[in-house]
């Protein structure tokens, strides 16, 4: 049998697959214990605003040293639904991480958030300059295990987080294209015949 002969290259790119399945891990083992270190996990009709200005100012700092505007109208954002702020906090961080380097691709960088109001819910959109997902990103995005080499290795896990987040809550979580670009829906009921606890 013929020995494969081994390379510095070969060595540097191994430890570099390693390092990046290190990284990752401890991503997700920090984002995990987060989650259970939440002590409250009772949902309640509560002012949603006040979780997505925590997310903004978790992000706003990255998102300005890439040079991506982030586009909102706070006066929007005073409005309740059903939720867990803290959850709702988190899934939002991780919903414009993801946004920031959809947006990163593009010329002209920018992320908007806003809300409209529906009959029984409220759909909270987080879009990006992009112009859509391809269709294999889109059929396993939500797959804690995906990742992509086009963007963030970390794509799946922190969309399905999200996901597990919101639906936890009774609400939603989709992709679709609004006026062209990428965004993802979240969806919040107004009220409830029961109030759904996490525990």
């Amino acid at each position: 049998m013929k020995k494969k002969n081994i390379n510095d290259k070969d060595i540097y790119e191994t430890l570099s697959k390693l390092s990046n399945t290190t990284n990752r891990l401890g991503r997700i083992i920090k984002t995990m214990s987060n989650v259970v270190k939440i002590k409250d996990k009772n949902c309640e009709v509560s002012n949603i605003g006040e979780a997505i200005m925590m997310a903004i100012t978790v992000v706003e700092r990255s998102y300005a040293n890439h040079s991506i505007d982030l586009n909102y109208n706070k006066s929007e954002f005073d409005v309740s639904a059903l939720c867990h702020k803290g959850l709702l906090t988190q899934s939002l961080i991780n919903l414009l991480k993801n946004a920031q380097d959809f947006a990163s691709v593009n010329e002209k960088k920018w992320v908007s958030i806003s809300i409209e109001n529906q009959e029984s819910h409220y759909s909270l959109f987080i879009s990006d300059s992009g112009k859509g997902i391809e269709d294999h990103i889109i059929k396993n995005m939500f797959d804690p295990f995906f990742t992509s080499t086009d963007l963030n290795n970390s794509l799946g896990f922190g969309l399905s987080v999200a996901k597990a987040n919101i639906e936890s809550m009774s609400g939603e979580l989709g992709y679709l294209l609004k006026n062209g670009h990428t965004t993802f829906e979240i969806k919040l009921k107004k009220e409830a015949s029961f109030i759904p606890s996490l525990v």
